[in-house]
């Protein structure tokens, strides 16, 4: 494919989230700096690698990842939480980082490879305009590899069930590829979400309900990844949350959840 020199943003960051998938991380560092050049002319010239307290190698390897990166004109850092705050609470630790560093864009990208960053670098243009860029599996021109046809059957329902309950097109309750504006990711309602698996589908509700989205067809692939989903019990956790959170958000501004957690966290250069 050939690209054009043209940066699409501002000011953009990546935040990879990861958590003991040091194999994984490991291809998705080769694939930043393979595509390094491409991913800065689109403005994506920052890399934070987010560690939610991995067991493993996970944060070794990102540490000996800086200098290799730095070569090839990234600015990258790790953000090192000091718990482990669940897949949401690294989210918010990425928008308060982004935030905090003055980004026009952020970047949620899992670290697990899963997700391929050339579906970043072939977003087009026009789809910046939108607050939001999401993801999508299961789109047109989607491409799933490693994906059993009950799973898809699946992910379609909740996804039709979403899209009539929040009257907008839902095409992905939450892939590991999505890009918010500044204006999105400074939404104080958003640190009050749910700290597990469920933030992203706390996030697409409010999304759904107060900003302009647009989804794009992505590529993912299961190969040697460890998956912490139970299908039965989340299907029943996602329709509770899809009215809950409906409700909560649409009452008001004002929180009805229990009190944001203190997210604290150690850069590391």
């Amino acid at each position: 494919m050939f690209y054009m020199t043209r940066k699409f943003i501002k000011k953009g960051a990546i935040f990879i989230l990861a958590y003991n998938c040091a194999p994984q991380l490991k291809r998705v560092i080769n694939s930043l700096n393979n595509k390094a050049d491409l991913l800065i002319e689109r403005g994506w010239q920052s890399i934070y690698f987010v560690n939610n307290k991995s067991t493993d190698k996970t944060l070794s390897i990102m540490k000996d990842s800086l200098q290799e990166l730095k070569k090839n004109n990234f600015n990258c850092s790790i953000i090192n939480n000091r718990k482990n705050y669940g897949l949401g609470g690294s989210h918010k630790v990425s928008f308060y980082a982004a935030e905090k560093f003055k980004f026009t864009h952020a970047c949620i990208f899992h670290g697990d490879d899963q997700a391929d960053l050339n579906d970043l670098i072939d977003i087009p243009e026009n789809l910046y305009k939108n607050d939001c860029i999401l993801g999508s599996r299961f789109s047109k021109g989607s491409k799933l590899n490693g994906y059993s046809s009950a799973r898809i059957i699946g992910n379609l329902f909740f996804n039709l069930l979403f899209s009539i309950v929040l009257k907008r097109k839902i095409y992905d309750l939450g892939s590991g590829l999505n890009v918010f504006s500044e204006k999105v990711f400074k939404d104080r309602k958003i640190v009050l979400f749910p700290d597990g698996m469920y933030f992203n589908q706390s996030l697409l509700i409010l999304i759904a309900k107060y900003y302009d989205y647009e989804y794009f067809p992505i590529s993912w692939s299961e190969k040697d990844q460890v998956s912490n989903v139970r299908n039965f019990k989340m299907g029943i956790d996602t329709l509770r949350n899809l009215f809950s959170e409906k409700l909560k958000i649409g009452l008001s501004n004002r929180s009805l959840y229990n009190e944001a957690e203190d997210y604290t966290f150690d850069l590391i250069k």
